[in-house]
């Protein structure tokens, strides 16, 4: 029998655990299961209150969800003009911006991403770094800053004591 541990012994063992590979892998899966709950729930709910005021709104005025208004307008009339200003208004975005597209690579002699992607790397080249980019947490974030803004202070002092 394994005698009970003690809680910073479980802590110890609950980190082991977790730099795993396969456990990365899993809170991956768990992270994306989440978000799928999420994105289901809120999806769910934004169908739901639609119906809602759908339903409440032809329990108001049932007269706006006839066939013919009283004035003999169609409701349908306005969801097919909708529908074809969508329309248009698709294809003409599309169709722009795959020629605004073809243009850039036109005008910078390419013939595919991978040329596109070399020529920007001449264009653009990379910056090096000149700080940390990887931080464990936003506190670790806040001391690395408060520190670098420390020392830039005193670099100003130093150097404003030089010039006097």
């Amino acid at each position: 029998m394994a005698a009970p541990m003690e809680k910073g012994e479980l802590k110890t063992e609950t980190l082991t655990n977790m730099s795993n590979g396969s456990d990365e892998k899993q809170a991956d899966l768990s992270a994306n299961r989440r978000n799928a709950l999420m994105f289901s729930a809120a999806g769910l709910s934004v169908l739901f209150g639609f119906g809602l005021s759908l339903y409440n709104a032809r329990r108001r005025e049932p007269n706006l969800f006839k066939k013919v208004n009283a004035d003999g307008i169609s409701p349908e009339e306005g969801t097919v003009l909708a529908t074809k200003a969508l329309a248009v208004a698709t294809v003409l975005s599309v169709s722009s911006f795959g020629l605004m597209i073809v243009g850039v690579f036109k005008l910078m002699g390419v013939n595919n991403f991978h040329e596109f992607h070399a020529k920007l790397r001449e264009y653009f080249p990379k910056k090096e770094s000149r700080g940390r980019v990887d931080f464990k947490n936003l506190r670790d974030l806040a001391d690395y800053l408060i520190s670098e803004d420390r020392k830039a202070e005193l670099a100003k002092k130093k150097e404003a004591k030089d010039q006097s």
